[in-house]
C-alpha cells in the first residue's frame, strides 16, 4: 500500500467516524429538548391540579373556610399566566390551553391570577347571593 492510499482512507474514516457523531449528537440533542418540554407540561399539569383541587375542596367543605395561597413566579423555569373563564381554569402553554374543571364561583372573583401574586380562597356563609367560593 502507498502512503497516499493510506492517508486517503484514513481520512474517509475519519470523516465517518464525525458523521457518526454528529447524527449521535443531534439525535441526544432532540430527546434532550423533547423531555425538557414534556417536563414543564408536567409541571403546569401539576400545578393546574393543585389549584383545582383547592377551589374543589372550598367549596366542599363547611362556610368559613379560608385558604391562602401564593403562585410561584414560574413553573420550572416555564412563565405562564391563568384565567378563569367560566367554569375553567386555563393555562395556556406553546399555542395550546390546559383546561381543568372549577366549581362556580361567587360573581365579582377574580379572573386573571398573576404569577407572584397571594390569593385568599374563601368558602361565603350562606346568603342571598353572597354564598360560594371566592378568590380574591
Amino acid at each position: 500500500m502507498k502512503k497516499s492510499q493510506i492517508a486517503t482512507e484514513f481520512m474517509l474514516m475519519v470523516g465517518l467516524a464525525m458523521v457518526v457523531v454528529f447524527v449521535f449528537l443531534a439525535v441526544s440533542y432532540s430527546l434532550i429538548i423533547d423531555y425538557s418540554e414534556e417536563k414543564n407540561m408536567n409541571k403546569l399539569m401539576d400545578f393546574g391540579y393543585s389549584i383545582q383541587n383547592e377551589l374543589i375542596l372550598a367549596s366542599e367543605v363547611e362556610p368559613g373556610y379560608q385558604r391562602i395561597i401564593t403562585l410561584p413566579e414560574k413553573i420550572g423555569s416555564t412563565s405562564y399566566s391563568i384565567t378563569i373563564v367560566n367554569n375553567d381554569l386555563v393555562i395556556p402553554y406553546r399555542g395550546g390551553e390546559y383546561l381543568f374543571q372549577i366549581p362556580e364561583l361567587k360573581a365579582g372573583s377574580i379572573t386573571t391570577l398573576t404569577p407572584g401574586n397571594t390569593y385568599t380562597i374563601t368558602k361565603e356563609e350562606p346568603g342571598a347571593d353572597d354564598s360560594g367560593v371566592s378568590i380574591a
